[in-house]
């Protein structure tokens, strides 16, 4: 499995690695930015990213796996395949708000992918990277997953900030809302 680590701005012991650059969509001259060292399966140095956004980035996230590192920063994540040095950057809106893999909730690994959440959407992607499906509108100031039980993902929606927080269902496997308490009535 890849490591990855956000590196402070000197990236001490990283400046000699290859680097891909992602540029922001907004700004494309923009040179604030996030930077990730990316380790091999033997905890080598393998890949810096320089990810350049706009925005600061009041949550940003990390998350790796066999094949893929996917940085969540600012209003995007990204899809990084280290040893083709591929990117897949995907637009969220106003922010990420967090991911999650099957351990992080208790669950065997090969339970889902990756869960991303964001201001107002969630998505699912399996442990190549390959996006899954995309449920949009399930709040507006916020989405977040609470747990996945029997195939199903629960998570609340902030649609009335401060605090308005509402439940929502989603398949797992389809990506079919279930219940969006925020979107009835």
């Amino acid at each position: 499995m890849y490591s990855a680590e956000f590196l402070n701005d000197d990236a001490t012991g990283w400046s000699a690695v290859a680097c891909l650059e992602i540029p922001t969509p907004q700004r494309p001259g923009c040179r604030s930015g996030t930077r990730v060292g990316i380790r091999d399966r033997d905890g080598a140095p393998l890949l810096r990213i320089d990810v350049f956004h706009e925005y600061d980035s009041f949550n940003s996230e990390l998350r790796c796996s066999n094949e893929v590192v996917v940085i969540g920063v600012a209003t995007a994540f990204h899809v990084i395949w280290p040893e083709r040095r591929e990117v897949r950057s995907t637009e969220v809106g106003w922010y990420i708000c967090e991911m999650q893999q099957p351990w992080e909730m208790g669950l065997d690994a090969d339970a889902f992918g990756l869960l991303i959440s964001s201001s107002n959407a969630l998505w699912h992607l399996d442990s190549s990277g390959q996006e899954l499906w995309r449920v949009d509108d399930l709040g507006i100031d916020g989405v977040v997953i609470s747990d996945v039980r029997q195939g199903v993902v629960h998570g609340s929606g902030e649609w009335d900030p401060p605090g308005g927080w509402l439940p929502f269902e989603v398949d797992l496997r389809t990506g079919r809302v279930l219940k969006n308490a925020g979107k009835s009535g």
